[in-house]
This record gives structure tokens, sequence and C-alpha cells, in this order.
């Protein structure tokens, strides 16, 4: 395999990674989340009880449960989860409402609606207004781990960057 090769390979591979999240850093995030899910997370990974024994207890199926975990490993590996979850206090407070709902609680749009009072337009605006927020974000804590690691490591994240394509 030439160099060319091996280059598209790399890329390819890269397409399909998603962001994990590890059982030690679930329960830490987990803090984030609504009460019942925070309970899920932290019976699952930070006692270690069995999704199934967890399941039973609830009264649901096993499932159920393993989709829900899985959903909520998705959102908080999401990078507006981890963003919102580091610098709420910088959104503006009349932002963070619904910034917090939609991302940290993964609450629907009519949830959010009928929690904070707002109409649907004033929380689509929000959440538009918060994803650029989050953008900025995003850009400056990678501009910031990137000034830490020092010109090599800013041009290794510079070939990861290319290898995700």
């Amino acid at each position: 395999m030439n160099a060319v090769e091996e280059q598209g390979a790399i890329r390819a591979r890269g397409r399909h990674r998603r962001a994990r999240v590890d059982g030690v850093e679930a329960v830490r995030l987990a803090g984030f989340l609504d009460p019942a899910d925070r309970r899920l997370v932290e019976q699952v990974y930070g006692q270690g009880q069995p999704v199934s024994g967890v399941a039973g207890l609830m009264g649901v199926k096993p499932t159920r449960l393993h989709r829900r975990l899985a959903k909520l490993r998705r959102r908080m590996a999401g990078r507006e989860f981890r963003v919102v979850a580091e610098c709420l206090e910088l959104f503006p407070p009349n932002y963070r409402p619904v910034a917090e709902r939609r991302y940290l609680r993964g609450h629907s749009l009519e949830r959010i609606v009928g929690d904070t009072g707002l109409s649907l337009h004033q929380v689509r605006q929000r959440l538009h207004a918060a994803d650029a927020l989050i953008k900025v974000a995003h850009a400056l804590m990678t501009a910031d781990a990137v000034s830490k690691l020092g010109a090599g490591g800013a041009d290794a994240l510079r070939l990861g960057a290319t290898e995700r394509g």
C-alpha cells in the first residue's frame, strides 16, 4: 500500500469513529443529567450493577434500558453536551435554561416551551444562538488544548482533523 492509499484508508476509518464515554467519565458527567438518568448511570457505571438487575427493579425490559444507556452515552459524548457542561456559566443568563434543558437534559422543544414559558419561536432563536456560542467555545477550547500541546501537538491535531475528512 502506497502513501496515498494509506492516507485514504486512514480517512475512511476516521469518518466512522465516534466519541466515546467510558464508565468513569459517564459517572462524572452524570451530574448534568436529569435525576432519573443520573441515578441510572450511577447504578450501572458507578456501582457496577448489571443492567438486567436494574431493569428488574424498575420494571422495564433490559433491552429498553440498554437503549436508554446507549442514548445517554451518545449525548454525553457529543460536542454540545461537553461544551455546555464546561461553559454554561458563560452563556447569557436568558439562554442558560434553554441550553441546559436541550443539550444537557435532552428535553424536546415542546417540553422546553412548557418548562420555561417561552414561545417555540423564542426557544428556537435561543438554541440557534446557543449553537453559535457552542461552536466558538469549542474552537477556543481546541485552540487552548493545541497551545498546551506545543507545536508538535498542533501538527498532530491538524493531522487528526484532516484524517476525519
